[in-house]
């Protein structure tokens, strides 16, 4: 599918080949390029083995801190903004797993 939408993009018959198109389908490239086998492993083992579709524990982790990060960018640079994100670790540590080899358990 992503390979199709890259051929899409170089296609002057779909889009006008602006640079920026042109440099958004050369990054979709090399991602591809990069990654492919990757994705399409973690997709298949998905619908073969019911896996979850999740890259890592690193991407929940910027999933849960993404939106906090985009508040707290407003917060000076002092204790406040240091406490919003203690508050934010808390939350983490009181949170229940519902998956993986600590399920049903919080670090509290």
């Amino acid at each position: 599918m992503l390979e199709g939408v890259i051929s899409q993009l170089c296609d002057p018959a779909y889009i006008i080949q602006t640079t920026s198109v042109q440099k958004l389908a050369r990054r979709l490239q090399r991602f591809i390029n990069k990654h492919g086998d990757a994705i399409n492993t973690l997709l298949q083992l998905a619908v073969e083995q019911d896996t979850p579709t999740t890259a890592n524990a690193l991407e929940s982790k910027n999933g849960i801190f993404k939106p906090f990060s985009l508040i707290a960018k407003f917060f000076p640079l002092t204790e406040r903004c240091q406490s919003f994100f203690a508050s934010v670790a808390l939350m983490e540590n009181f949170d229940v797993k519902t998956r993986g080899p600590n399920q049903d358990t919080s670090a509290m």
